[in-house]
């Protein structure tokens, strides 16, 4: 019986896994989703959970998602999503990496306002991990 049940798990990752791979690499929303798809996203619990803390793999779209997500919601909603991305266990790319992914689809965007700005330029500062700060800051400073 817990042998099926790991093997419904693992089977219903996967399925997951190459649903989210075929809408966001296929389908190229990280070029084209739109701010409702993003909100959708990040009201279903599930794929949130999934795309914020569990993949570790797929940090580029989840930055697109954030980009369209911070002129969206609440500034203490999108840092306590910056800080669930920042709280992965493993990581493929660095929270200055996805930083600078959020700040450069931000940056396509008219929605960069002066709050928005404020916002991002606290929390790299506020990063503990130098390197990581640095790369986030380059990234910044082309908005600023």
């Amino acid at each position: 019986m817990i042998v099926l049940h790991v093997r419904m798990i693992f089977n219903s990752y996967y399925i997951f896994d190459g649903l989210i791979h075929e809408m966001f690499r296929m389908g190229c929303l990280v070029e084209y989703a739109d701010d409702s798809f993003a909100l959708a996203a990040y009201r279903n619990k599930t794929i949130r959970k999934y795309l914020f803390s569990i993949n570790p793999r797929l940090g580029e779209h989840t930055a697109a998602l954030i980009a369209r997500l911070i002129p969206q919601l609440h500034i203490d909603e999108s840092r306590k999503i910056l800080e669930e991305v920042g709280g992965r266990k493993l990581k493929e790319n660095g929270m200055g990496e996805i930083l600078s992914w959020i700040i450069e689809h931000l940056n396509r965007e008219e929605d960069l306002n002066q709050e928005i700005k404020d916002f991002l330029f606290n929390y790299i500062t506020s990063m503990s991990d130098r390197i990581e700060r640095a790369v986030a800051y380059a990234a910044y400073l082309e908005i600023d």
